[in-house]
């Protein structure tokens, strides 16, 4: 195509009309230039790096001088495999680590979202500093094992506009991070902050939130996992005194609950918490376990739950069961309508999902 057989015009409507189709979009880019400038920033607004080939290959293409890609992308995601015994993956640690570093000094700032998965041969030496940059990103999702919690509590002190924390990670130390006696000396967390997911090994986060010097204002959507782990059970019991700080406005609570093995019976605190969510709407409780309910103990158990509740609630579900839990899709199902405008109209909730 020759490159004055277009109008400029022309040629950015085109480019706009195949905005949400990359694949195309990639084609005529690469048949004509007349397109790449107005392409380039939709080509690179979401990048995703899904295997230790495209980190080394994106690392080596961004410390290159002739590197086009704009700095400022919408969101990153950065998904490694893990390392399967006995297997070569044919790039060795130090190739991959600076590679990653590349990244995280090439780009200066991310619009929407951050999403890390990854395994402990690379997480163990990751600096967290490189990440307290990104502050105004809106999403953050962590997924993996990494050494300390400590690491994560720190960064998120640095995301001031962030709108959606998912920690489905583990940690080899999951120790309670620690909190300066002084309270004028204490960090805040987004005040922004409405949907919080916790892993089991990070439940300890709500007792870090609770005693910062400014929570979540406007909590909307919360997800915990508890396992029958005792270390990491026992932090469920936080629940009460969170919801009581931070749950005024929370509409949605999703709870997978695991074989449950623990002193303490998890549906009390449950219940204690549920007394400090007067908007409440849905209730959504899951048991992937072998045992499942009969439909007398799935009633009872809604019907605890709804006297329990001093909110609007609306949706009570409990699942269990075998089935449940092979995909997590349940887990991470969309919030349910949410109760809208005097009228008291539904509508999809539109908050942040995934």
């Amino acid at each position: 195509m020759a490159q004055s057989s277009l109008p400029a015009e022309i040629c950015e409507e085109i480019v706009d009309l195949l905005e949400n189709f990359p694949d195309a979009l990639q084609h005529i880019s690469v048949a004509s230039k007349v397109f790449v400038s107005r392409a380039r920033p939709i080509l690179f607004r979401h990048i995703r790096v899904l295997s230790f080939k495209r980190m080394v290959q994106m690392g080596q293409l961004l410390s290159s001088n002739h590197c086009t890609i704009p700095a400022d992308p919408s969101s990153l995601e950065i998904r490694f495999e893990s390392p399967f015994p006995g297997r070569s993956l044919g790039y060795d640690y130090n190739t991959v680590a600076f590679a990653l570093l590349d990244a995280f000094y090439y780009f200066r700032s991310f619009q929407s979202s951050i999403s890390m998965s990854l395994p402990w041969v690379f997480s163990r030496n990751l600096d967290w500093t490189y990440l307290h940059r990104y502050s105004g990103i809106r999403k953050f999702v962590l997924a993996g094992t990494y050494p300390w919690l400590a690491d994560l509590t720190q960064c998120l002190c640095h995301m001031n506009a962030l709108e959606s924390l998912i920690v489905d990670a583990s940690f080899k130390s999951d120790a309670t991070p620690s909190i300066p006696p002084n309270p004028s000396h204490r960090a805040t967390i987004s005040p922004r902050l409405t949907e919080i997911a916790l892993s089991p090994q990070s439940l300890c986060l709500m007792d870090w939130i609770c005693e910062l010097k400014a929570g979540p204002k406007h909590l909307h959507t919360m997800r915990l996992k508890v396992d029958n782990i005792e270390s990491h059970a026992r932090f469920f019991r936080d629940l009460v005194h969170f919801l009581e700080k931070n749950g005024g406005e929370l509409a949605h609570l999703f709870v997978w609950f695991e074989e449950i093995e623990v002193d303490d019976d998890p549906y009390d605190t449950l219940q204690g918490a549920l007394h400090y969510t007067p908007t409440l709407q849905q209730v959504e409780l899951l048991f992937p376990s072998s045992e499942s309910f009969d439909e007398e103990s799935r009633g009872d158990l809604v019907e605890t739950i709804r006297s329990s509740c001093v909110g609007p609630l609306s949706i009570v579900e409990v699942l269990g069961g075998d089935s449940i839990g092979i995909d997590e899709a349940e887990f991470w199902a969309p919030p349910s309508f949410c109760r809208s405008g005097e009228g008291g109209g539904r509508e999809r909730c539109r908050r942040w999902i995934r």
